[in-house]
């Protein structure tokens, strides 16, 4: 009896065993491929957004704290074969307050009336080309160049007037254009099979800034004494110390250079 019962375990056996090899030898294996990254193709197109990390100085525009830089811009790309890239960059920023009114209390400050504005923008464009290396749909390896022209203005009044008629009247000016040329370097890894891209980049930058003096009229009247000055002004002088001086004429151009490292996001779509 136990001759039989190992016998028929082992036919068991063997029959489950040949079977499993069969199900294994015919099997067909899945042929799809999953794609880890969306590399774009000639014809595609992309926004790219970046933020700095490190930055060796900075530019300016001459409108006080406010800088504008080479990378802060939106960037439109545009793929004219697959590793040929044009784009541009764009940029507008406008700040302004203004208030002016009537007083009621007219008996301490002897103000009649108070005008004050600030009003600042700046707007630029950023033309270039890359070339993309490699055709990795994981990473993407480029070099670059750049050109840029900007602009700002920067305004500023303040007007008083007195119940007795004496005012005070300010009023001051600053235009500043920018233009310089840059080159860039930078690596792109594509985000599974989502039309996006993470990267940093490398940006090197030289500019001129040309103007950044600020124009100024003046006028006031104290009894029957009326005076009126138009002058021009800096708020540094080429050494950075502060200028309080007051030109008739003013010449004002900086040349330096700039470099930056930046995390990139790219949104990719096609036509």
């Amino acid at each position: 009896m136990k001759k039989c019962s190992c016998l028929i375990l082992i036919l068991v056996s063997v029959l489950f065993t040949n079977a499993t090899f069969a199900q294994l030898s015919t099997r067909t294996n899945d042929s799809s491929i999953v794609r880890l990254g969306a590399r774009p193709i000639a014809g595609d197109m992309s926004l790219s957004f970046s933020y700095p990390f490190m930055v060796d100085g900075a530019w300016g525009l001459g409108l006080k704290d406010s800088i504008l830089q080479f990378d802060d811009y939106i960037t439109y790309r545009y793929y004219l074969t697959d590793n040929i890239v044009l784009k541009v960059g764009m940029m507008y920023y406008k700040s302004s307050a203004h208030s002016s009114g009537t007083t009621i209390d007219t008996a301490q400050l002897g103000i009649l009336s108070a005008e004050g504005k600030l009003s600042e923008y700046r707007y630029g464009i950023v033309p270039g080309a890359e070339y993309h290396f490699g055709k990795s749909n994981i990473f993407d390896v480029y070099l670059g160049g750049n050109m840029c022209l900007g602009f700002g203005n920067n305004v500023t009044i303040n007007n008083i007037e007195l119940v007795n008629g004496d005012y005070s009247k300010f009023k001051a000016k600053q235009n500043t254009t920018l233009v310089g040329i840059g080159g860039v370097i930078g690596i792109n890894v594509f985000v599974a099979n989502l039309p996006l891209s993470l990267g940093l980049k490398y940006s090197f930058n030289s500019n001129w800034t040309i103007g950044g003096k600020t124009h100024v009229n003046a006028s006031s009247k104290v009894g029957t004494t009326e005076t009126e000055q138009e002058f021009y002004s800096q708020d540094n002088d080429v050494f950075g110390n502060p200028d309080p001086l007051q030109y008739e004429s003013l010449k004002r151009t900086l040349w330096n250079t700039n470099h930056d490292i930046r995390v990139v996001l790219n949104v990719y779509f096609g036509k």
